[in-house]
């Protein structure tokens, strides 16, 4: 569970490439609940969640008493259903990726990063190795304002793992 300073457990670059000439580093991070209670008990149902958010200038960081306040509520609710996990994908142009990219972002996208290139950058993420079988089938995406966006994007095409969303879009 999410405790004072909390340390994300993973947090690692993940180059992914796109319109053939370009190579752009996504930024991604697990929080673990601590919580493995589904993998023995058939009566509870763990989730995981692929957080994607967007606000101007900000980063995951900002979500941290998000990600804080969803563990605690999960861990506190009578409901079998819990979050096991949350995987949180940054824009390639903000929070610590916008400085693994400074130059491509300066030199291919000084004017527009649009939402298609972070539904890009999810679709990279989701097709790469890093989600386990068990969080593939129990993955719920949750994306705010472009994130949300990029969500719906990526989802509205054919796409192999049936992910449940919730979005908030404002734009």
């Amino acid at each position: 569970m999410l405790k004072g300073d909390y340390i994300p457990s993973s947090n690692n670059s993940v180059q992914f490439s796109y319109c053939f000439d370009r190579s752009l580093e996504l930024s991604r991070t697990i929080y673990p609940s601590g919580l493995r209670l589904g993998l023995r008990n058939p009566d509870i149902n763990i989730l995981h969640l692929l957080y994607c958010v967007r606000g101007y200038h900000s980063s995951q960081d900002t979500w941290i008493p998000v990600i804080k306040e969803l563990f605690r509520l999960s861990s506190e609710s009578p409901s079998p259903v819990k979050v096991g996990s949350v995987w949180a994908v940054e824009r390639p142009n903000h929070g610590e990726a916008v400085l693994l990219n400074a130059k491509l972002l300066k030199q291919h996208y000084s004017v527009q990063f649009s939402n298609l290139q972070y539904a890009t950058a999810i679709h990279a993420f989701l097709t790469s190795n890093f989600l386990s079988v068990f969080e593939r089938n129990n993955l719920v995406g949750v994306g705010h304002s472009g994130g949300g966006g990029a969500l719906i994007q990526r989802l509205s095409v054919a796409y192999a793992i049936g992910i449940k969303f919730l979005c908030n879009q404002l734009f």
